[in-house]
């Protein structure tokens, strides 16, 4: 019974296999640096999409009597659009 719910367990596996971000691709953060400088924070920016963007907007603005705290990077393609948002407190990506 055991050797039989090992089996199956390792079928699954197997069916299963995908590793995480396996889909996921890189584009040229070059781009980005001259603005990510301008920061008074070091956001965590993400090196790998679901796409390859065609295009990259960035917004950056103070909170907090802070200057230059808060950054949005907007990343587009015909389809898709993934917004990463940073501050001082929390990094997100929606």
């Amino acid at each position: 019974m055991k050797k039989g719910i090992y089996l199956l367990t390792v079928y699954l596996l197997a069916g299963c296999s995908g590793l995480p971000g396996e889909d996921l691709l890189k584009y040229k953060q070059e781009k980005l640096l001259p603005v990510v400088e301008k920061l008074s924070i070091q956001p965590n920016i993400p090196h790998k999409l679901p796409f390859k963007p065609d295009k990259i907007e960035t917004y950056i603005d103070s909170f907090g009597g802070r200057n230059k705290n808060f950054i949005e990077i907007i990343f587009l393609d015909d389809a898709q659009k993934v917004v990463f948002r940073a501050n001082t407190l929390q990094n997100a990506i929606d």
